[in-house]
């Protein structure tokens, strides 16, 4: 599965990633290759670049990619995923003048090692750079599906043309069968131009545009700053719950048998209705059940461990007998594994058994050790503040020495939306300062992020002053991602999404100059 499109930032490796991950945690053995030059998706999976000894252009300048040439490139990011990573060498490798100008099938050197591992995975996903390059050939040559995110943006909109018209004049010159589908990425569906965006994309791509959107959600990008996929990072969130529904259709669409790709060297897709059973790890010579195996079922020199405790184990998405996926020719049906542990990393220990920090894995501990103290502290606080003990004791010291604490109860009147000569102010009262408050309306296209609202450290308020045209004006309040309506505004409008708007009529007052004003401004003007 070749995920491909020209336009940078439509969320190719945010799908390669998590497309791969939900499919291993279904029991799927998934193999990630990322073929782009800025290796997006070894920082998406916390891969260490200092340690990338080998990548994917290793295997790519090999005429017959050995065993232990895979096995060198090879990282085993999570339980039933392996990785080929890229480094930013690749980009000589398709310069003038670089290698792949001398090789005479430089545009099928993935072909070989794809086929070399086609027995040890189901499925494997291609992460291509964003432009239709000799990497770009190289993912299609090997691929039997080829995925098109498209971003709900007008340009994006043009661009899922040009890239159609891309694939199906590829297809033809390398006389060959490539069907493809589109996947509309970072959708709103609160915002107008989302909307109309995808409607356009359903009546020019009625067969090829998966019925999945791909909404926008704050946690995709969290999960790849902490280098973990959605599913494990946020199981419950928007985005992994898109990425399931998308995982499952685009699986489907691989097995029907007139979406196969039939060409000499992959042959047709097939199903195989057998029931499996579902048979538990193998005790090793300890008693205790052996660790996970990587994706392959072979040892693999590299492994990336992640602390499995870090965030909620993700919910079961497919049944015990799931369709197992095999894009290199076969299907076969395969029970779900269970243990969804990830193995400590061989390479993780040093000579003297010591253990060996990863950066990204530090860096993913910290951010869970900071998650876990934040929630330890709010859960505190809580606890505090209906304890009567401390309570009584507050308020004895209030008494006696004054307020110990000092709680901003903001005056109702300052409360609300008013007009002033200034604009538009909105203010609206603030339980903690850490809060990001955020104003979404028509005038900003309701972006839940584009118009922040200050916090007043003297009122314990969030406010903004806004110039909004004449005339009236739907808008919302966004405390952390929460989309709310000012209650204290009594003026509101319902919405398509079954809540309310709030809203504003503007009318600017008029402001009157006296006599003395007006004659004072002409003498101004009058030549000395």
């Amino acid at each position: 599965m070749a995920i491909i499109n020209q336009k940078g930032g439509c969320g190719k490796t945010t799908s390669a990633i998590n497309l791969a991950a939900i499919a291993a945690a279904q029991g799927q053995r998934c193999l990630l290759v990322d073929m782009d030059p800025q290796a997006h998706c070894s920082l998406g999976l916390a891969v260490p670049e200092a340690r990338l000894e080998h990548t994917v252009l290793n295997l790519l300048i090999e005429d017959h990619p050995t065993t232990n040439c895979i096995h060198d490139v090879t990282w085993n990011v999570g339980t039933s995923l392996d990785l080929w990573p890229s480094s930013v060498k690749l980009a000589a490798y398709e310069a003038p003048g670089g290698l792949a100008m001398r090789l005479p099938d430089r545009d099928r050197r993935l072909s070989a090692p794809l086929d070399a591992v086609r027995d040890h995975y189901d499925i494997a996903f291609i992460d291509c750079p964003p432009s239709i390059s000799l990497l770009t050939f190289n993912a299609i040559q090997a691929a039997t599906h080829i995925l098109i995110p498209v971003e709900t943006s007008y340009f994006s909109l043009q661009g899922a043309e040009k890239q159609a018209r891309t694939i199906e004049a590829v297809s033809r010159r390398l006389e060959k069968d490539l069907p493809y589908r589109l996947v509309a990425t970072m959708y709103d569906p609160r915002l107008r131009l989302s909307r109309e965006i995808v409607t356009e994309l359903r009546k020019r791509f009625a067969a090829q545009l998966f019925e999945t959107n791909i909404r926008y959600c704050t946690r995709l990008r969290e999960s790849s700053s902490f280098g973990q996929p959605v599913v494990e990072y946020a199981p419950r969130s928007r985005g992994c719950s898109d990425y399931t529904r998308l995982c499952t259709q685009l699986l489907d669409w691989c097995t029907r048998p007139g979406d196969s790709t039939q060409h000499e060297t992959r042959p047709p897709m097939t199903v195989t209705h057998e029931t499996p059973t579902e048979t538990p790890a193998a005790p090793n010579g300890n008693g205790q059940h052996a660790a996970p195996t990587p994706a392959n079922g072979h040892p693999v020199r590299h492994t990336v461990a992640k602390a499995a405790h870090d965030h909620p184990t993700p919910t079961e998405v497919v049944s015990a007998g799931a369709v197992s996926l095999n894009v290199f020719g076969t299907c076969r049906s395969t029970p779900r594994t269970h243990d969804n542990r990830v193995t400590a990393p061989p390479s993780a220990a040093g000579k003297n058994g010591e253990t060996v920090h990863i950066p990204g894995q530090r860096a993913a501990e910290l951010a869970a050790r900071v998650r876990t103290l934040l929630h330890t502290q709010e859960s505190r606080q809580r606890r505090l503040a209906r304890d009567e003990d401390i309570l009584n004791a507050l308020s004895e010291r209030s008494r006696k020495h004054g307020p110990a604490i000092r709680e901003l109860k903001p005056p109702k009147a300052i409360l609300g939306v008013r007009i002033t000569r200034q604009g538009v102010l909105f203010v609206c009262p603030a339980n903690n300062p850490e809060q990001r408050a955020y104003i979404a309306g028509d005038f900003n296209n309701w972006s839940p992020d584009a118009t922040p609202m200050k916090y007043n450290t003297q009122l314990g308020v969030f406010e903004a002053c806004l110039k909004l045209t004449p005339g009236r004006h739907a808008y919302r309040y966004v405390i952390d991602h929460e989309w709310q309506t000012d209650r204290q505004n009594p003026m509101s409008e319902p919405n398509e999404y079954g809540s309310l708007n709030s809203v504003i009529e503007v009318e600017y007052p008029v402001v009157h100059t006296t006599r003395s004003a007006r004659s004072s401004a002409r003498s101004s003007m009058q030549p000395a």
